[in-house]
């Protein structure tokens, strides 16, 4: 006889709020040993991950301050497989009580062409089918926000800072009506800083950027397999060739795309196999036809520890065309971010001046976007003592560097504006390159 499958059974639904001593017993289990972004206490992300997180919270914010969202956003049951009882939980990211309507919301923040809609859509059907059970009237609402606001898929709707005012439109996915806000980064990003959810608004336009470079790669590769379709289905020669022609382009477009997005989400960039050919075109493409300079001597001479180069400069470039090297990377992001906001902050007051042309600079700039320079080597004597500085190297130290080995045919790209190098040889073994920041 087959075995008839089994039932499952769901009981004693509630809704509770996120200090429920249940739903803190249960998030311990998935309690991790991992550093976290202290800023804001999520594992440190890509800048559009970190820009999405504060986007939620400013909506929580916008939400909340309507007067109608409960406490309780967090869904508990208990369900029984087999005999086996088992208690479960599911978060929400809002919950609206107005005229014996439960609002339920889910905010999704993306680039992408969907927004991720239809996973908000599958959470929200879940959601609506536990709380059927406790629940008698239910709107289901989605707020999509798009960071890639500059290529918008449709017209967006109205911010307007009182959310009861704002008018979410219709939508339906598997025959369950929804309520969809479709609404712009930028418009969300403002109320953020200022009701001062968002206490570091200079990481917004970086993040804009890294979506417009993820954008655009979709955009090549999307094009990249309608010409591989094409491929297969012509005959005639030249066309063949024009088709082969467009391949090679957009692989080699998709491929400098690629470095670009390494440096926004790392900081660095590593190709392990290039000729000075191809070097001089990636390092062309990376520096938009900044001006180049000659490799300067005796690099990093003035410190045994972390550096960063001239102020001035954005990108350093090495090829290497002798034997290997290991250059150690530190990424600065990382290290003011693992700082309390106010020591964090305080960074911007430090500066160091270079001997040789007697120039200062701050260790840290905000605006228009963050920017490190470092050596402490070069700090002024009335900032010997500064509790900030003293952190932020503590910080520096206790880190673990990236050691990217460079081998023959290798090039190396660093963000001069985030990235803290040390090496152990000199750069006469290296091809370098720098890029200068017209800002």
């Amino acid at each position: 006889m087959d075995k008839q499958p089994s039932k499952t059974f769901i009981k004693k639904v509630q809704l509770i709020s996120d200090d429920h001593p249940a739903f803190k017993k249960f998030l311990l289990r998935y309690k991790t040993k991992k550093e976290k972004d202290v800023v804001y206490d999520k594992l440190v992300k890509k800048k559009s991950a970190v820009m999405g997180y504060l986007l939620e919270l400013s909506v929580r914010h916008w939400v909340k301050n309507s007067g109608f969202c409960l406490d309780e956003k967090i869904i508990s049951w208990e369900q029984i497989d087999e005999g086996k009882c088992s208690k479960l939980f599911k978060e929400l990211d809002y919950v609206l009580l107005k005229d014996k309507i439960h609002f339920i919301g889910e905010v999704k923040v993306s680039s992408t062409a969907n927004g991720n809609v239809p996973v908000a859509c599958k959470q929200l059907t879940a959601s609506k089918e536990l709380l059927s059970k406790i629940v008698n009237a239910m709107t289901l609402q989605i707020i999509r926000i798009d960071l890639n606001f500059n290529n918008p898929t449709e017209p967006f709707d109205e911010f307007n800072p009182d959310f009861l005012k704002v008018k979410f439109r219709d939508y339906e996915w598997n025959e369950t009506k929804f309520k969809l806000l479709y609404l712009n980064a930028q418009d969300v990003f403002n109320y953020g800083v200022q009701n001062k959810i968002i206490k570091s608004p200079e990481i917004f336009q970086p993040a804009v950027y890294e979506t417009e470079l993820l954008h655009n790669r979709r955009q090549s590769n999307n094009e990249l397999k309608e010409k591989r379709k094409l491929q297969v289905e012509v005959t005639a020669i030249n066309e063949i060739e024009n088709i082969n022609s467009d391949i090679k382009q957009l692989e080699r477009k998709i491929f400098l795309a690629d470095i670009k997005i390494n440096l926004s989400e790392k900081g660095w960039a590593h190709l392990p196999n290039a000729n000075e050919e191809e070097f001089k075109i990636i390092t062309d493409f990376i520096g938009n036809n900044i001006e180049q300079l000659n490799p300067i001597d005796n690099f990093c001479e003035r410190t045994n520890g972390f550096c960063t180069d001239s102020p001035t400069t954005k990108f350093i470039s090495f090829y290497n065309d002798k034997e290997e090297i290991e250059i150690k990377l530190l990424d600065a992001e990382l290290i003011y971010l693992r700082l309390p906001i106010e020591q964090g902050h305080e960074l911007q007051n430090i500066e160091f001046t270079s001997q040789s042309d007697n120039i200062s600079f701050p260790l840290f700039n905000r605006f228009p976007t963050r920017k490190f320079s470092y050596s402490n080597k070069l700090a002024r004597q009335t900032d010997s003592d500064n509790i900030s500085l003293k952190q932020f190297e503590h910080v520096i130290n206790k880190s673990e560097p990236t050691k990217v080995l460079l081998k023959p045919t290798g090039i190396l790209i660093i963000d001069n504006h985030r990235i803290f190098h040390q090496r152990n040889l000199s750069t006469d073994n290296l091809k370098r390159k720098i890029i200068l920041d017209i800002l």
